[in-house]
């Protein structure tokens, strides 16, 4: 293109100037031709400026960004004791499908779906996962399996479909995307939403007294924290 013959040439001209005013100067350093060692000066600077300015910028590479279940993790938080202390745990068997290779992470997860077998969760403690699956999932309608889909991506925010004891709720999502390729999503739900009434009443009444706060109060909230922390394949062109 001419642009780019036209920056060639002035490229050439200043560096045969600069390199004249390079060797020139050094003569020129303790002489008395002080118009001219400002000439050369003067020179050197604006090559500087010039072919700082003048550099073609790098072409721009395309990414393509594909779910990783191995750099995915799922976290839930719930709740006992009046003073509300948090229970961590997770879930170690999740199904994703419709997950895609695509320019960005919001087209990658959009329209993607999910499965989470109860029977996986893992709260760190062997005897309460085993209640937690009898008395809480195993009160529920299809107990065995949480579903949910993805959808409207878009900004930060999206819809997420969320299906469980056989109810489905509608649940709006925040979410942040760190370093490019990192997914970050934070969302807080109550159960009594999918009617789990009977399924928090079951739990907390096997697990009383260690549900006690210290006003001697057994209590269990249906209230969850979830967070997911997702790190996505990107394979840039």
């Amino acid at each position: 293109m001419f642009s780019d013959r036209l920056l060639e040439w002035g490229q050439k001209l200043i560096y045969k100037n600069t390199l004249f005013c390079s060797l020139f100067l050094i003569y020129l350093i303790n002489s008395k031709e002080e118009l001219m060692k400002k000439y050369c000066i003067s020179m050197l600077a604006l090559a500087i400026s010039l072919l700082s300015y003048c550099k073609k910028p790098e072409t721009n590479k395309s990414c393509q960004f594909t779910y990783n279940a191995t750099n995915s993790k799922l976290g839930w938080v719930a709740y006992k004791y009046v003073e509300k202390l948090g229970v961590k745990g997770t879930f170690k068997e999740i199904t994703v499908n419709g997950a895609k290779e695509a320019n960005s992470i919001e087209e990658a997860i959009d329209g993607i779906s999910f499965s989470i077998a109860t029977s996986s969760v893992d709260s760190g403690v062997s005897e309460r996962d085993k209640k937690i699956v009898e008395h809480f999932f195993g009160k529920m309608k299809l107990g065995d399996t949480i579903k949910g889909k993805v959808s409207e991506v878009k900004l930060g925010k999206a819809n997420l479909s969320l299906s469980m004891n056989e109810i489905t709720r509608q649940i709006p999502v925040t979410y942040t995307i760190e370093n490019q390729d990192t997914l970050k999503v934070k969302l807080e739900i109550n159960v009594d939403d999918w009617q789990a009434q009977e399924s928090v009443a079951a739990l907390n009444e096997v697990c009383k007294e260690l549900h006690k706060g210290k006003d001697g109060v057994s209590k269990l909230w249906p209230d969850v924290s979830i967070t997911i922390n997702s790190k996505f394949d990107k394979n840039c062109k």
